[in-house]
């Protein structure tokens, strides 16, 4: 399970098609599906406290904000980078992960002890052939702005030997 901000169609549709772009451009890689982007704020694993979890996501407090993409980057991995693109700097969006993360950790769950970077995950195992090719894509990457209005529970399950996101519980910001 994950906590995570899900997209609007038209977001999600435009970052898969970056995703195309950069396969037609040569670069290799497993880019991310469209129905599973989003922005996950916190990694939960296994659990059975899903009641509890969905009882954590409805008592945020907070208006929708907005959300604008910032920085293409890449944790470098052997194999292939993992592709993010990162968000601007959000206040609201500070303030929200700090919420949940008080209200995860006093609830008894673990959460990853590294310092949040906000990120949607474009592909994994990603190879561009020069770093040129990648600093033009940075300089061109997909622009967005748009308002985080919910947060999701959220199930990772392999369907069809792919992997697939599954929606379980949504509180309305």
């Amino acid at each position: 399970l994950f906590i995570a901000i899900t997209f609007e169609e038209e977001i999600k549709k435009m970052l898969a098609e970056f995703g195309g772009r950069l396969e037609a451009a040569g670069i290799k890689g497993r880019f991310s599906a469209e129905e599973n982007i989003h922005l996950t704020l916190a990694f939960l694993g296994e659990s059975r406290r899903e009641a509890e979890l969905c009882r954590i996501l409805g008592s945020l407090e907070g208006a929708a904000f907005p959300l604008e993409s910032g920085v293409l980057g890449r944790f470098r991995k052997q194999g292939g980078d993992v592709l993010w693109l990162g968000l601007k700097k959000s206040q609201a969006l500070g303030a929200l992960y700090g919420q949940l993360v008080e209200k995860l950790a006093g609830a008894g769950f673990a959460l990853e002890e590294r310092p949040y970077q906000p990120h949607i995950t474009l592909g994994r195992q990603v190879c561009f052939p020069s770093e040129s090719l990648f600093y033009e894509f940075q300089k061109n990457g997909p622009w967005f702005r748009t308002e985080a209005n919910r947060v999701s529970l959220m199930e990772s399950c392999r369907a069809g030997g792919r992997l697939v996101y599954r929606e379980r519980f949504r509180a309305e910001l």
